[in-house]
């Protein structure tokens, strides 16, 4: 979803806060903090969901197969 420039609302529990999602507004817990994030996420003007999006995808490159290859290769 990243890659494709989704903006994600995602749980904030260990992996997606740890690994993935690092700007807290775009986490949540409870019923109503997804519906608050939610409700932001659609009232964005085009521009901010454009930045956001393209940070999304830019984010999203780090967990490409390529990336996770290079790594791998870079131990040896």
């Amino acid at each position: 979803m990243l890659a494709a420039g989704m903006i994600v609302v995602a749980h904030n529990s260990a992996g997606p806060k740890e690994d993935i999602i690092q700007d807290e507004k775009y986490l949540a817990i409870s019923k109503e903090d997804y519906e608050k994030k939610i409700l932001k996420i659609i009232n964005m003007n085009t521009n901010e969901r454009m930045e956001q999006s393209k940070r999304n995808r830019d984010k999203a490159v780090q967990y490409a197969e390529s990336a996770f290859q290079e790594a791998f290769m870079e131990g040896f």
